[in-house]
């Protein structure tokens, strides 16, 4: 499937060159993301992206073409009507583009891909991205407690299940 979304600064496209996953690990395993995602290894992303119900994206600026982040999804097929945002990652925080890049895929799949449920996890520590998903209109549906190793003194972390439906994208 080679769906490419377009906004007004951004462009989100089908990871291709072996320099564009060079890109995607990096800045997964950059010192300001790594606490909040868990970091994969290439062969992981290789796979993923061979996965025809994946997608595997990276998200670039539409004037200079340059890669300021990555995007997976898996579901797309919509086997069960739900898309998963399994990773959302952004460069440069704080210029708008996790939220142009969530708005993306939220059009596409709520606009063109008939979707009934977009749905993400998002580590119990990651503030900045549950405010996003927040007033972007998903809701917080659970808790997977404790389910992630960590550092952190009680050596586990816990993921917040979040959501939006098709009918509440509407209703924004």
């Amino acid at each position: 499937m080679d769906v490419v979304l377009e906004g007004s600064r951004l462009r989100i496209r089908p990871t291709r060159a072996e320099a564009e996953l060079d890109f995607v690990l990096a800045l997964e395993h950059a010192e300001e993301n790594r606490s909040f995602i868990s970091p994969w290894e290439r062969r992981q992303h290789e796979a993923f992206r061979s996965d025809p119900d994946h997608l595997h994206m990276v998200i670039e600026t539409r004037e200079a073409n340059e890669l300021v982040g990555y995007l997976l999804l898996k579901g797309v097929t919509l086997t069960e009507g739900c898309v998963d945002i399994t990773r959302l990652v952004v460069a440069s925080k704080g210029n708008g583009y996790g939220r142009e890049a969530l708005r993306l895929v939220k059009r596409w799949a709520f606009d063109e891909a008939g979707a009934h449920r977009l749905q993400l996890d998002v580590k119990s520590k990651n503030l900045r991205a549950q405010a996003l998903y927040k007033s972007e209109g998903f809701v917080q549906e659970g808790v997977l407690r404790e389910c992630l190793r960590d550092g952190s003194e009680s050596g586990y972390e816990s993921l917040y299940l979040m959501s939006i439906l098709e009918k509440e994208y509407r209703d924004v």
